[in-house]
């Protein structure tokens, strides 16, 4: 098992982290089908208080769980 945990970095402001993850949602269902694949999740940092969080309002963190690194290269060729 392969897991795979990436930043993507939007433009700054609200509505283009959003953006973004509207189109993650969309294609989960269809990633989530593809041979190899065990999990498929955007992530974005919690709204707390808690003084030793350093949060990232134009961050995504997507967590990804492949069965081989060959799933993982077949996937990154879909369009």
């Amino acid at each position: 098992m392969l897991t795979v945990i990436a930043e993507i970095r939007t433009r700054p402001g609200q509505h283009h982290r959003q953006a973004v993850l509207d189109q993650f949602v969309k294609i989960i269902p269809t990633v989530l089908k593809e041979e190899g694949c065990h999990g498929y999740a955007p992530m974005v940092d919690a709204a707390t208080d808690a003084s030793f969080q350093a949060t990232a309002p134009d961050s995504i963190i997507m967590v990804e769980q492949w069965e081989t690194v060959a799933h993982l290269e077949a996937h990154l060729q879909t369009p």
